[in-house]
């Protein structure tokens, strides 16, 4: 599940989730801020845990005909992924980039891959003056208008 959908999903399906508050885990072991994600009205409903993997995948085929490979793709910008992605937009009327409407999987890609998040070290929600946040909502509305 992700970080920032966990509390909504505990609210929707309260009969899917315990309370583990009581459970015997030490939740001071871990971030606060990630502790946060999984706390609902002072109550802990997960155990914090994160792999950190993201992968993306493309058609290789489309790729080459807009003359990349997936390795022009390692260690760029996102202004450099956006200037790719019209190129081949441009050159094979494929867009680069989907994503599912009205879900914020890719806002919070890149606002990891920014070293950034929605709360704070302490784990209080960051989002006013946060920014990353800012500049990876600005990158985000350029992809869009980019029609990716």
């Amino acid at each position: 599940m992700q970080d920032n959908a966990f509390q909504k999903n505990v609210l929707t399906y309260p009969d899917a989730f315990k309370d583990i508050t009581a459970s015997g885990i030490d939740f001071t072991q871990f971030a606060k801020a990630k502790t946060a994600y999984s706390v609902v009205n002072g109550k802990n409903y997960g155990v914090p845990f994160d792999n950190g993997a993201v992968v993306a995948c493309y058609r290789t085929d489309i790729l080459e005909q807009a003359g990349y490979k997936v390795d022009d793709f390692k260690d760029i910008t996102w202004s450099k992924y956006q200037q790719m992605g019209e190129e081949i937009l441009a050159k094979t009327g494929k867009p680069l980039l989907s994503c599912q409407a009205g879900e914020s999987d890719l806002i919070m890609m890149m606002l990891q891959s920014a070293g950034g998040s929605l709360f704070d070290k302490d784990g209080k929600p960051s989002m006013v003056g946060n920014d990353k946040l800012k500049k990876v909502m600005e990158t985000y509305a350029s992809l869009v208008k980019a029609v990716f």
